[in-house]
């Protein structure tokens, strides 16, 4: 995840309308309560736990996730190191992962029909782990737009958290948006639905070690 090239400091307008533009209105969105989880997930997981490995192990048994295999990992992380869970709520089914050395990483992602209709739980999670954690508030670091080779769009913002005088962010959190334009065909498409064009929606804290 520390490959992110990040160009540009606007943000999403009030972060509140993050489906993807153009897709069909008539599209089921998300509850609250379904975005609500996924932050809950993330907060436990990548916020509270992360970067403590035996932490992670805890709440992810406490979460009752299945152990992802190598090759579920790979298809997620690639050629990094790392490994994974999925846990499966009444809601949605749910890809954890954890990235080793040398980049650390810990993300939560979601299939959905087209997006959620706010990110307002996900911005809480963060600002509530950085005042717990005595550090600045995160401030807006930045948003870029790509395309895949497949055509998926990716939209991707970024919040740091930076120390007074320190040279690097000590935590970068990232909120990505990928669109798959009705073309998704991974483990998690189940959560697309009937007409979805399946919006993926993944929330990421990167951790930065102090050197």
């Amino acid at each position: 995840m520390g490959r992110w090239m990040l160009a540009g400091v606007g943000w999403f307008a009030g972060v509140l309308g993050v489906t993807q533009a153009g897709l069909a209105a008539e599209l089921p969105s998300p509850s609250v309560a379904d975005i609500q989880e996924m932050a809950g997930i993330f907060d436990g997981m990548c916020l509270r736990a992360f970067p403590d490995e035996a932490a992670v192990a805890k709440h992810a048994a406490e979460l009752d996730a299945k152990r992802m295999s190598r090759a579920q990992v790979k298809s997620y992380l690639h050629d990094d190191p790392g490994y994974g869970w999925y846990v499966t709520t009444s809601v949605a089914t749910y890809a954890i992962t954890v990235e080793q050395p040398p980049y650390r990483a810990c993300g939560v992602r979601r299939m959905t029909p087209a997006g959620f209709s706010t990110v307002r739980p996900y911005l809480e999670a963060i600002r509530n782990y950085a005042a717990s954690n005595g550090l600045p508030a995160p401030v807006n670091s930045g948003e870029q737009k790509m395309k895949t080779p497949g055509g998926a769009d990716i939209s991707v913002y970024a919040q740091s958290i930076t120390v007074p005088g320190a040279p690097k962010p000590a935590s970068t959190f990232l909120l990505l948006l990928t669109n798959y334009h009705g073309r998704f065909a991974g483990d998690l498409a189940a959560d697309v639905g009937t007409g979805g064009v399946g919006v993926e929606i993944r929330f990421v804290h990167e951790y930065m070690p102090p050197d």
